[in-house]
């Protein structure tokens, strides 16, 4: 039985890579602070760290972009809708930041928070001075994805109206083989480039833009339509355990060359290879965004020494649940908040006219 193209598995794919993140950047921190307990902590990175779960999220995006694309009235009503969906979460996470930092280290901030606050809300992730030595001298580590995704989507409006919305594989298979190469010069040259040329480099779509368009190429393929799909998967899966036994190739930008393709490819076959399920609730960006100031909280006051490991691991992740739950766009809290404003906005008119 043919599946069609919306019943897939990719919220619950999207919720597995979200917290793989969440994961990889607890493991990596938690091993420097925590260095008895290196072993588990081992253990936990490499099962989240299998599928390298960035390239699990920028080429599933690449696929549900361009199915999104083809659904879109114009290209305008596709970026309004895909970048103000970024923008919005972003700011407020922002807000909530700078709340949060302020109760806890409000003493550090000074003038540099403002350039902080520029930069961040135009989507360029950065720290400012006066953080830099606070907890992982990150404010918010992960910020990088977003602003890549939004230049990611404009690129792919860019191509769809130069090459008229074409749907050619052989077009996109050339867009996969070059950004391929970009992919692997820049894994090549990154390590020559200065400190700030390198944070440059990482900002900018183009060494992931090779993962998005693979994405973008099995949604043209019509992935979901191939009979052996699930032959397929099974070959894919022994190939990336495989690779995982042997050294990595040395090639490739972020992560290994050869495993990322693997991965993208994976990525959209198991989304109509697993049980078609959509979630009721969609958390991701909120877990992708509010992790990293749990995780500076949970360094700053030495949870880890306080309450040991496991629950120090338990708290950052129903934090970050929580968090991500309360501010989200479509909450109810914010909806309430949203809606007497408004309320007070009409009352001060109407005292206004009625005077």
């Amino acid at each position: 039985m043919k599946r069609g193209i919306n019943d897939n598995f990719f919220d619950y794919l999207r919720y597995f890579a979200a917290f793989c993140v969440m994961y990889l950047h607890f493991t990596g921190y938690m091993r420097l602070m925590v260095p008895d307990a290196a072993a588990p902590l081992n253990v936990l990175r490499f099962i989240v760290e299998f599928f390298q779960p960035t390239v699990v999220l920028i080429a599933m995006s690449g696929f549900l972009t361009a199915m999104s694309f083809e659904k879109s009235e114009s290209v305008f009503v596709f970026l309004k809708k895909r970048i103000s969906r970024i923008y919005l979460d972003m700011w407020l996470s922002m807000a909530v930041y700078v709340a949060v930092l302020f109760f806890v280290v409000g003493n550090l901030f000074d003038k540099s928070m403002l350039k902080w606050f520029i930069l961040q809300a135009v989507g360029f992730a950065n720290t400012p001075d006066c953080l830099k030595e606070f907890a992982t001298g990150s404010i918010n580590g992960t910020l990088w994805f977003f602003s890549v995704i939004a230049q990611l989507y404009v690129v792919i409006a860019i191509i769809k109206v130069v090459t008229k919305n074409t749907k050619s594989k052989l077009f996109y298979g050339l867009m996969v083989i070059i950004f391929g190469i970009l992919n692997i010069v820049s894994g090549a040259v990154a390590p020559s480039l200065s400190e700030t040329m390198q944070k440059l480099l990482e900002r900018t779509f183009i060494p992931y833009a090779f993962w998005f368009f693979i994405g973008v190429f099995c949604y043209n393929y019509k992935i979901y339509q191939d009979k052996n799909l699930k032959l397929a998967l099974i070959i894919l899966f022994l190939a990336q355990c495989i690779l995982h036994i042997i050294p990595a190739s040395g090639l490739g930008y972020y992560t290994d060359f050869y495993r990322g393709i693997l991965t993208c490819i994976i990525t959209p076959a198991a989304g109509y290879i697993l049980p078609a399920k959509r979630a009721k609730l969609n958390l991701t960006y909120g877990l992708y965004l509010y992790h990293w100031l749990i995780l500076n909280l949970i360094i700053h006051f030495k949870l880890y020494e306080k309450i040991g490991l496991a629950m120090t691991f338990i708290i950052f992740t129903i934090a970050t649940i929580i968090l991500a739950y309360i501010f989200r766009t479509d909450s109810r809290l914010l909806g309430t908040i949203k809606t007497t404003f408004r309320k007070k906005a009409h009352k001060n008119e109407f005292q206004k006219s009625g005077n």
